[in-house]
């Protein structure tokens, strides 16, 4: 642990409890660079840790009492992606609890879930240690996924399942390494994305190649397993699925991303995220999109899975060069704002959706107003409508902003005409040169919406 990860091993001791008394433990400490939003002030460089009481060596039963590198790297991944304030996000095979306690700290409710009372009494006591928000409980993937209703604490309440009807995103951490397990976790997803909105999944992989004695080959079964399944989510479902460049993630969490030992080109590690065309909550009142990406917006990433090819992200700047640059918020150094790029290795067009919740139908003309800034003129802006939401394709847009703009913060306005039936208001950037950026901030709807 320590080769790689920024952490201070504190005195090792046993468990007391019975399952786990054979093995030893460590309080390793976390340091990480707090995302904007929870910042106490402006500092850039403005730290925080957090500690976790693991195991440092199991048997395979119990790898989850350990803690994995893919924890931190899914962490840094979603410490990058907008949030919304509504939505739960449910981890599977939670182990000691690194995902699930991160992303608690950024204000998100998170369902953490593992297979042991034993693990879950960690992960528990690695919460209250984080003075951190997280339910913990009880989910055997090989007991059928079954929910076990109960009074006891780890058991599934009434408000738990309540939580569940807001699930938009499941999370999985260095969960994919044995075929028997595969097959009900694989099962147990299929069952969830049935019955619950999920819109996202996400999978941090170590492809863990290894060599088969009997072809005398280099093989990844587990992994392999995982791609065939996904691909029958997509022929099936209209899923799509994107392997996440690990140089495009901002890293957040201190630790060695170029240690041989963990990163050589015969043991890849990368997040997966599988997204569908799930339609979000509807808003309540125009302002619900107001938005400064200081706080959850009630924006978020498109999940059609067709149209869109790249992402959205927020940060406080975006430097590439000299030129291709944003080094400031519309309200200046510090602040956030949502920018999205063209890809580094670029063969076609990258397009990257901005797609607001559902509005119920708008009466009158609505206006949208926002800033934008663009590096160069090729990259173009667009203000569409989707409709219904969530729909594969056929964008109508009505605003499109193209040519040269000068280095910096440009206000822009577009009217919507009224739409009689749900829709959603959606971003469309568009390039077809590597390292243009685009970037958008302080979006503001008037309009009068049905039901408000």
């Amino acid at each position: 642990m320590s080769a790689y990860i920024s952490s201070e091993l504190g005195g090792y001791r046993s468990i007391s409890d019975r399952r786990l008394k054979s093995y030893t433990v460590a309080r390793s400490r976390f340091v990480y660079r707090c995302p904007a939003p929870q910042r106490v002030t402006n500092d850039e460089e403005e730290r925080d840790v957090i500690v976790i009481e693991h195991a440092t060596g199991t048997a395979l039963d119990d790898v989850g009492l350990q803690v994995w590198i893919g924890s931190l790297l899914l962490a840094d991944y979603l410490y990058n992606q907008p949030q919304s304030d509504h939505s739960v996000i449910l981890e599977l095979g939670a182990g000691a609890g690194l995902t699930s306690i991160a992303l608690a700290t950024t204000r998100r409710t998170v369902i953490a879930t593992d297979y042991h009372f034993n693990v879950l009494r960690l992960l528990e006591s690695n919460a209250s240690t984080n003075d951190t928000s997280v339910r913990s409980k009880l989910l055997d993937w090989r007991d059928g996924g079954k929910f076990k209703l109960g009074e006891h604490r780890f058991l599934w309440s009434r408000d738990d399942f309540e939580l569940l009807t807001r699930c938009r995103t499941l999370v999985a951490a260095d969960c994919i390494y044995d075929l028997e397990l595969n097959k009900a976790l694989f099962a147990l997803i299929e069952s969830l994305i049935e019955n619950l909105p999920i819109e996202e999944l996400l999978f941090s992989v170590d492809e863990r190649v290894n060599f088969d004695a009997d072809t005398l080959t280099v093989a990844s079964p587990a992994y392999d397993d995982l791609v065939e399944w996904l691909d029958g989510l997509a022929k099936g479902g209209g899923w799509r699925t994107e392997l996440v460049c690990v140089a495009d993630i901002d890293q957040f969490f201190a630790y060695d991303r170029t240690d041989s030992r963990q990163w050589s080109s015969d043991r890849r590690r990368f997040p997966i995220r599988v997204r569908n065309r799930g339609v979000w909550a509807q808003i309540a009142a125009a302002s619900d999109l107001n938005c400064d990406f200081e706080t959850p917006c009630r924006w978020r990433n498109g999940t059609n899975g067709l149209d869109d090819t790249f992402d959205w992200n927020i940060g406080s700047s975006v430097v590439l060069d000299s030129w291709h640059s944003i080094p400031r918020s519309k309200d200046g150094y510090g602040d956030l704002f949502a920018y999205t790029r063209g890809a580094f290795s670029q063969t076609a067009q990258d397009v990257a959706l901005l797609v607001s919740e559902t509005i119920n139908c708008q009466v009158g003309v609505g206006r949208l107003s926002f800033w934008f800034w663009k590096t160069a003129n090729l990259p173009s802006l667009e203000v569409c409508v989707r409709i219904p939401p969530g729909r594969n394709s056929g964008l109508s847009c009505y605003s499109a902003i193209t040519g040269i703009h000068s280095q910096e913060w440009v206000l822009h306005i577009t009217e919507l005409p009224p739409i009689e039936q749900p829709f959603e208001i959606v971003f469309k950037a568009s390039f077809s040169a590597n390292f243009d950026i685009i970037g958008l901030d302080e979006i503001s709807y008037d309009a009068t919406i049905c039901g408000e």
